[in-house]
């Protein structure tokens, strides 16, 4: 039927924001996605342009994130507007190359 609303799932997974952790103090701009199997993603701004970091969801405190050391993604300082988004298991990075607006990447868990 157009314009209703579609039934929840029979269960909802619910994440409860609490008190937010710095965990970088020279990124700017972040953005994250949360992956089905735990491991989050993250893209920001910092020293050296646009970058990247892996981590998983702690098992031993929920409410922390077990982060890597941020990876270049690209050193060039005019790369703007970058975007995670995922669909459970398979990420995308977006951002803007200087002035090649649009630029588009398929990343494989891992690899970001």
């Amino acid at each position: 039927m157009p314009g209703s609303t579609p039934p929840l799932p029979s269960t909802i997974t619910v994440i409860h924001f609490t008190e937010s952790w710095r965990y970088d103090n020279e990124a700017a701009r972040p953005s994250v996605a949360l992956l089905d199997n735990g491991q989050v993603l993250e893209a920001h701004y910092g020293r050296g342009g646009l970058l990247s970091r892996t981590g998983w969801l702690s098992l031993s405190d929920p409410r922390k994130i077990d982060w890597s050391a941020p990876v270049i993604i690209d050193t060039n300082d005019t790369s703007t507007n970058a975007a995670l988004a995922a669909n459970g298991t398979a990420p995308v990075v977006t951002y803007n190359r200087g002035l090649q607006f649009g630029h588009f990447e398929t990343v494989k868990p891992g690899e970001i």
